[in-house]
């Protein structure tokens, strides 16, 4: 399908505490009180374990899915005003600097639009739309003023991402047959030769330098976990057994380690540990407890 322009106003060892490296990266996520119901996002500096408050809700409103640039200068989100996703007039695009205190508005949207990702140049966002039973990849500049379809059908989809080069868009698609499933996708920039590439997939993402893909299964089942996928040969290989890793996933800068957001049962602990941050090493080796405050979290964004 072709692009539509439209203008528009053995044993893992787990580290128990913050583990305190050397690192360059920041993680930008939701977090969730339950008691409260006040969504938060975050920033998590792995170097020092701080967490600050970037975004608070007001009154109704709900915010969803961050994305942080790749320059780590902003982050982009999606609002609605009401919190009631299931009237989606009200909802809206925006973006905030790190630091800053008042945000951007990008576009208010006559549906409903979610996972939001920043091209690697900043000046663009790609994200999820759908609209009476349709299902689409779309963008827009930092105005908001043009708009640009780049696939869609009636599946539903999810956790679109991009290339680090800009040329590919990493995303998931519902099935129905033979069984109703999630298939990992990847298509060109412009919706041309999309293929599938497996199946049973949660969320994913790109590797920097775009050579592979991480990706999480979450199905109850021993084959849940995280897995790395090569693009050039299809081989896939498992980096680590965990649950519930549904929405969070990214690589560090330098691309030897793993973040996600997940829950950890092994058997050498009494208790199963929920929505915490944690990083692996590609190898599956060095698995790291990040977090500790028990507060759930999802939507994870790395750079």
């Amino acid at each position: 399908m072709k692009p539509v322009r439209l203008l528009f106003v053995g044993l893992l060892l787990l580290t128990i505490v913050p583990a305190m490296a050397e690192t360059d990266e920041i993680i930008v996520y939701l977090m969730t009180d339950s008691e409260i119901n006040d969504p938060r996002i975050c920033s998590f500096d792995p170097g020092t374990g701080n967490i600050t408050v970037l975004k608070k809700t007001t009154g109704k409103s709900l915010l969803w899915v961050p994305s942080l640039s790749q320059d780590r200068a902003k982050f982009c989100y999606t609002f609605d005003e009401d919190g009631d996703q299931a009237t989606p007039a009200d909802e809206s695009l925006s973006m905030m600097g790190i630091g800053a205190t008042e945000e951007a508005l990008i576009a208010n949207f006559s549906f409903s639009v979610t996972a939001p990702s920043f091209f690697p140049d900043g000046n663009k966002v790609l994200f999820l739309g759908s609209c009476n039973n349709h299902s689409f990849l779309a963008s827009c500049n930092l105005s908001g003023d043009e708009f640009l379809i780049h696939y869609a059908n009636t599946k539903p989809k999810g956790s679109p991402v991009l290339s680090p080069d800009g040329k590919k868009i990493l995303f998931t698609e519902l099935q129905q047959e033979p069984q109703k499933n999630w298939s990992l996708c990847l298509m060109n920039l412009e919706g041309t030769d999309c293929v599938k590439l497996t199946d049973s997939v949660e969320t994913a993402c790109f590797s920097p330098d775009g050579k592979s893909v991480a990706f999480s299964r979450s199905s109850q089942s021993e084959s849940d976990g995280i897995f790395l996928l090569d693009l050039q040969s299809g081989q896939i290989k498992s980096v680590i057994h965990c649950h519930d890793v549904t929405t969070g996933i990214g690589f560090s800068p330098d691309g030897q380690r793993i973040y996600f957001i997940g829950s950890l049962c092994l058997t050498h602990y009494e208790e199963e540990i929920l929505d915490e941050i944690f990083s692996v090493s590609i190898d599956g080796t060095d698995l790291k407890r990040l977090t500790t405050d028990g507060k759930p979290k999802m939507f994870l964004s790395v750079h």
